[in-house]
């Protein structure tokens, strides 16, 4: 597949300040996008009028970039112009811009390139991929305003990743003495890396690390797949390890993250999620990975992002677990603080304690992840209806409030009438929840084969097939998809370092493996424990109307 890159650098204005560094900028960007890539790179950084950035776009995005993934990335002025403050809009300056200002605010622009101009292309542009790297000051009102956002939703078919410099308020700055802008030299850091593959997210989590405390946030909004924008060169064969990559029937955690696969856009959307929102709930059936998406995908992004991830599970006293997740928060405070926070917490509720929490900075945010919330319907013994709804109402609070304190929740589907039934509001779900669906396609793929390439390990013929057959079957079936590979994995020919289709077939499949093991505990249990294990089951069960 074809793939076109427009990279504008605009140093040179007649009505605007001159910048050092866009020229040079766009040069080392067509250079690093032109290194061992498939890109075919139009460069723009001289004489850039709005009429020749608009045909160039025009060039790129309907005719050239048809079917195709495409890169735009532009660094020069920015600024957004408008009376009204409101109802301003951004835009790209070109070299024949002119403005009209009022003191430091620009009240109407000629000749800049709009970004609802250029969100008007987009949406009309028929690609396979797209990633525009923004590096101009007030570059985040391209994604932040409701009309953008609603543009962008045209883009269904479309994988995406746009990554602006700074938000819409803020300015993008260089250092003087610096050969690069400050986000440039970011991006070009993570496109320069030795790894064979560069992604969209490689670049977003450089940005991000390296722009912290800069003066200005970078902003990230994403759909589909993550995007693969360079392949330096062939990926060398993984060293061989006989770590097993599969987790059984446990979830995926930060510790096991980097085996975690194919959940690569639902991470990205959580992660989008919790900037427009204070709480996220997740939700989806029992064996849809939920666990896993949180605990491997979002907070592994969120703790090298330097969050503070405080983790529990309600179990049967929901509101002890609490006070205990918190105390990972309270270990760098001196005690009279301490102890100030503690009792707010006790007193008041969460909400009162996140509010008095020291928030100066993103990087000082928490997490409160409540993996498995079922809990609180399922294990808080009658009599504790008090304790349960003071804790869904603490969180529920604190969610719909701005403090450093930020909470995502785990809960099964089927459980959402049991949350409404305590008494709050549709809205909250209607709002705030992302559904977890099954994984699919090249997604389920990768969360098969990559764990297993990564310990330098291949499939044999067939196996792949008879695995993608198998889970068609079975709804919801990744808890026994990942418990199946993991005894695959104990089977595997480790002189071939190959996992086969023999060894699969001989274990009976998805069912076969997870049965004979639990036959092979029952059988070892005493005579006299086989009828408290299966009543232990059986309490396990919970049976909703239609299942058979």
């Amino acid at each position: 597949m074809a793939r076109y890159a427009l990279v504008v650098g605009v140093g040179e204005y007649d009505y605007l300040p001159d910048l050092s560094k866009p020229r040079r900028d766009a040069e080392a960007m067509r250079d690093v996008l032109q290194t061992g890539n498939r890109f075919e790179v139009t460069l723009l950084n001289e004489g850039v009028t709005r009429d020749r950035l608009r045909s160039a776009l025009e060039t790129l995005l309907l005719k050239r970039g048809k079917n195709s993934d495409v890169l735009i990335y532009f660094t020069g002025h920015g600024f957004t112009a408008g009376e009204d403050e409101d109802e301003a809009q951004g835009y790209l300056a070109t070299q024949d811009c002119r403005v009209e200002m009022d003191g430091d605010r620009v009240l109407s622009a000629r000749k800049g390139f709009s970004f609802q101009s250029l969100n008007g292309l987009i949406a009309k542009a028929e690609l396979s991929s797209l990633v525009m790297l923004l590096d101009c000051c007030h570059g985040g009102s391209f994604i932040e305003s409701a009309q953008a956002r609603e543009k962008l939703s045209a883009l269904n078919k479309t994988r995406y990743c746009l990554i602006t410099a700074c938000r819409s308020f803020e300015q993008a700055y260089a250092m003087t003495d610096a050969e690069h802008s400050i986000f440039s030299s970011a991006v070009l850091a993570a496109l320069r890396t030795e790894n064979g593959q560069v992604t969209a997210l490689d670049v977003q989590r450089r940005v991000e690390n390296e722009l912290k405390n800069t003066g200005q946030e970078p902003l990230y909004v994403g759909a589909g797949s993550d995007v693969v924008i360079l392949e330096r060169r062939a990926v060398a064969a993984p060293t061989v390890s006989e770590e097993c990559p599969y987790q059984g029937l446990r979830a995926f955690t930060p510790k096991t993250a980097r085996f975690f696969k194919g959940r690569e856009e639902e991470t990205l959307l959580l992660r989008e999620r919790l900037r427009q929102s204070n709480f996220v709930a997740v939700l989806g059936p029992s064996g849809s990975g939920k666990s896993s998406v949180v605990r491997a995908g979002l907070v592994t992004r969120l703790e090298a992002e330097g969050w503070l991830v405080l983790t529990m599970m309600p179990e049967d006293q929901p509101m002890a677990n609490l006070k205990s997740a918190m105390k990972p928060l309270w270990e760098a405070m001196a005690v009279g603080e301490q102890r100030r926070l503690r009792a707010a917490l006790q007193d008041e509720g969460i909400l009162a304690m996140a509010r008095q929490l020291p928030h100066e900075k993103e990087s000082q945010r928490a997490l409160l992840l409540v993996d498995q919330f079922e809990e609180v319907f399922t294990q808080c013994a009658e009599g504790k209806e008090d304790e349960r709804d003071k804790f869904i109402q603490g969180l529920v609070a604190l969610g719909q409030a701005q403090t450093p304190l930020a909470v995502v929740m785990t809960m099964r589907s089927d459980f959402v009438n049991e949350w409404l039934a305590t008494g709050q509001p549709p809205e909250v779900m209607n709002h705030h929840a992302v559904y977890l669906g099954p994984l699919q396609g090249e997604s389920l793929k990768a969360a098969i084969e990559e764990p297993a390439r990564s310990q330098g390990y291949r499939f044999g013929d067939r196996l792949s097939a008879l695995l993608l057959s198998d889970v068609k079957k079975e709804e919801n079936c990744l808890p026994l998809l990942e418990f199946a590979l993991t005894e695959l994995w104990e089977k595997r020919d480790i002189e071939k370092q190959e996992l086969t289709a023999a060894a699969y077939e001989k274990m009976a499949g998805l069912k076969g493996a997870l049965n004979k093991r639990a036959e092979e505990v029952y059988e070892n249990l005493r005579e006299v424990d086989r009828p408290w294990a299966k009543r232990i089951c059986l309490s396990l069960v919970r049976v909703g109307r239609g299942d058979k």
